[in-house]
């Protein structure tokens, strides 16, 4: 928690309520600020094409439908 802003230290302190009642709303908040910056960094190394494509682009046995007339496998 050390990057998150002093704010919610601030907002904590104020808040009315027990000191395990903050000790949890800070514990939350540094969740909330870690996932916060796991999605900006994310957001900042896109995923090439090629890596997005691939499984769509894989041949799949689970998705198979019934043999046709002919006696081939048809796959979607």
């Amino acid at each position: 928690m050390s990057r998150q802003p002093g704010w919610v230290r601030t907002i904590a302190r104020r808040m009315d309520s027990s000191d395990a009642q903050r000790e949890e709303f800070l514990a939350v908040a540094e969740k909330a600020f870690a996932a916060g910056e796991r999605r900006r960094q994310a957001a900042d190394n896109p995923l090439p094409l090629d890596e997005i494509l691939a499984p769509l682009r894989a041949p799949s046995d689970a998705v198979r439908t019934a043999q046709s007339a002919d006696e081939t496998t048809v796959t979607r």
